[in-house]
């Protein structure tokens, strides 16, 4: 069990779509804009998209006390269509231009008609760290935390910060063998902050509140599963039922 656990530690505005065009293929990066809103300045988006077919999702209502709305999720390609899976009830689709924009479609698929802007383009060098409610299995061993992410399969150091300590208290509590997994949900950030060991900044989880131990130790399957990844409210707050629609 013990040697599992270490080997688990270090695992760790125009259309622009020509006839017999085809979409560029690089589209792992981060894409960004400021999209229509009936009864505000805009709404704006940043989509990170990587190389492993994960994304995560930043969206913001202008001028509004609300929000922001974030997501995380895996993504894939059908044809020039980018799909995004996360935490809304129903998959985002997004049509990918030949110029290597984003066009916002709607939930069937199809084309908006609009003479309004709704693209997001590449952005280099920003990067988009989600906060948000997320389920998955924790496991603590060598004082040290690791988080695996239900949706993404993301596992991500925990930052000894805000809420950690009531998360090491609640696996401490649950009388598992150390390094063992044990379900939990929590509300955190992922952010990038430099390694442990001295290395480069790399993904990691702050946990701004711990909510609960969850029964068993492993993830959800099946439909419930998608609720691993539920944007939030507010900073802090409670999750909302529904995302923001377009």
């Amino acid at each position: 069990m013990v040697i599992l656990a270490v080997a688990w530690f270090l695992g760790g505005g125009s259309l622009e779509v020509a006839v017999g065009a085809k979409p560029p293929a690089r589209l792992p990066g981060v894409y960004a804009g400021v999209l229509p809103c009936a009864d505000c300045p805009g709404i704006r988006h940043r989509l990170q998209l990587f190389g492993d077919g994960v994304f995560f999702f930043d969206l913001a209502y202008l001028d509004r006390p609300d929000g922001p709305f974030d997501d995380l999720g895996r993504w894939h390609r059908e044809g020039d269509v980018l799909v995004l899976e996360g935490g809304r009830d129903a998959p985002e689709r997004w049509r990918v231009t030949t110029s290597g924009r984003l066009r916002v479609l709607d939930t069937a698929g199809r084309e908006i008609e609009s003479a309004l802007p709704r693209v997001l383009q590449r952005r280099p060098g920003v990067t988009v760290e989600p906060w948000l409610f997320l389920r998955g299995q924790y496991r603590y061993f060598a004082d040290a935390g690791r988080f695996r992410e239900c949706r993404t399969g993301r596992v991500w150091p925990v930052a000894q910060v805000a809420d950690n300590a009531a998360l090491e208290r609640a696996y401490l509590g649950a009388g598992v063998e150390p390094g063992a997994p044990v379900a939990v949900r929590v509300e955190g950030r992922v952010v990038m902050r430099p390694g442990m060991d001295g290395t480069g900044p790399r993904e990691t989880l702050v946990v701004e509140r711990f909510i609960r131990r969850e029964p068993g130790s492993g993830c959800p399957a099946g439909p419930g599963a998608r609720d691993s990844a539920t944007r939030s409210s507010g900073r802090p707050g409670e999750p909302v039922q529904a995302g923001p629609g377009r």
